[in-house]
Parts: structure tokens; sequence; C-alpha cells
């Protein structure tokens, strides 16, 4: 996500330090080794949206790894949070490791979002790596092929990439979920990707509303006859995918982005 630094702070493992002076733990890995994830909070008016559910993620990950993340890491997060301007804010809450060490190292940051001008177009990347299942399940810093993807993508004048698996199945795009509105029906892939907070609050949004879900494959000529396609993840929530290049062009995306935001941001935190 694209991203720049709004404050001098930062926190590490719950000090609040100037980001200038900020010195970590020694021994700790590298995010290139793998074995450091983290999470991307969204913040409105100074305020962490859907805490709870970023704690539960990360405690899955954690487990995944073998290490322990302090109980308090969530408000450690929402005091930074508390030293921003209104508005919409982004926190990075990076998890670091260190061989033989039992406990997670918590880093911070504050960053702004830029602003989403116009709704976006995806370009159809082919995956091809077959070690990056567990990448795709959770949020490692290691996701060497999503960087690459996105890249590739923005090279050719796209906003992302959307991933696609050998049996040209979409998966899901670099920097978020993707759903799409077939025939009536909000579709979601569901194998090989990141179990999004911004996804799953949009899918119990759509149960709410009466719009039927379905979960599975979502082949890339199933997203030819689509009336909506999003791209959504817990910061900006559903961006409108006005095409994919060399696919299809969705103009009810727009609609169904505005539609969705106005009612979760209604409910957040």
């Amino acid at each position: 996500m694209e991203f720049c630094m709004v404050t001098q702070w930062m926190s590490i493992d719950g000090a609040l330090v100037q980001a200038s002076q900020a010195q970590l733990p020694a021994g700790l890995v590298t995010a290139s080794q793998g074995q450091a994830w983290f999470e991307t909070l969204r913040v409105m008016d100074r305020r962490v949206a859907r805490g709870p559910r970023h704690a539960r993620r990360t405690q899955r990950t954690a487990q995944m790894v073998g290490v322990t993340v302090p109980d308090a890491w969530l408000a450690w997060a929402q005091e930074l949070a508390g030293t921003l301007q209104p508005g919409l804010q982004a926190l990075r809450v990076t998890f670091l490791t260190a061989p033989q060490r039992a406990h997670a190292t918590v880093v911070c940051e504050a960053r702004a979002v830029e602003p989403l001008l116009a709704p976006v177009t995806l370009l159809p990347v082919m995956r091809l790596d077959h070690d990056d299942e567990l990448h795709a399940y959770h949020k490692l810093h290691a996701r060497l092929a999503w960087t690459r993807a996105r890249a590739q993508a923005q090279a050719l004048g796209a906003f992302d990439a959307l991933l696609v698996d050998r049996q040209l199945c979409a998966r899901e795009g670099t920097i978020g979920n993707l759903v799409a509105l077939v025939e009536g029906r909000l579709r979601a892939p569901l194998r090989g990707v990141l179990p999004g907070v911004g996804r799953a609050c949009v899918l119990e949004m759509a149960e709410r509303l009466g719009l039927p879900v379905e979960e599975g494959d979502l082949r890339l000529a199933d997203l030819k006859r689509a009336e909506a396609v999003l791209l959504i993840n817990a910061v900006r929530l559903c961006m409108p995918v006005d095409g994919v290049l060399h696919g299809g062009h969705y103009p009810e995306s727009q609609g169904w982005a505005q539609r969705l935001n106005a009612l979760l941001t209604q409910e957040e935190p």
C-alpha cells in the first residue's frame, strides 16, 4: 500500500520514541528471512478500527511462527494513533523475532494514506511460485511474489496486480482481497487468499443486506461477466475496480463501493 510518514513518533514494545532515534533490540532477524509479519490497521480520527479482528489474526500467525505476542500490542497501537491528526491514517504494526527468543518485538509506525481519486485498474499476473501458500494465509514480510507482481502491474499502468493461479482462477490483489458481483451473487475467492479483515467485514455486510455470498473459485471467465468488482483491504475498505487489463469493465463498482463503505464506516471501530 502506498504510504508516506506523517509523524516523528513510533512505538517499540509500547515505548513512544523519536523515529530518527529508534533502535531495535540486537539479534532480531531481518524481514527477508521470513520470521517477521505485519498488520496494517485503519485509523479514523485517532481511533483504531476493528482491532480485535487484527488481534485474532496476529495470534494465529504467532502460533504458526512459534512465538508469543504481548497482549498489550493493540493498546500500544492505539496510544500511537492518539498522537495523529484527525482523518484517515494507517498504522503498520510489525512483529519481529530472533533465534532462541520466545517473544516478538512489536514495532508500530504511523502512515498517511494517499487519496484514491478514481476507480482502479488491475493487471492479471500469473502466480507460479510453488512455496508461497504459507505467505498467502499469513502476512509475512517475505512476500516476494506479491511485490514483484505489483511492480509489474504498475509498470504497465495498472494500480495493482490481480494474482491468477494455474487454473486461471483469480485469487487476490497484492494489497487486498477481491470480490465480484456476478449474476446477483457476491463471489469471493477462497483458496490461497489472505483471510483479510476487510474481506470478512464486507462478506458479513453483504449477507446482512440480503446479497447472496459465494466463496470458491472465481475464474477469469467469471470476471468478464461481472457487474462490479471490488478490491478490499482493512485501511481503504472497498476500492472500486473499473476494469481488468485484457478483461472486463465494471460500471457498477463505484456505486457498490460507496454503499458498502458508508455502512462499514458507520460501524467503526
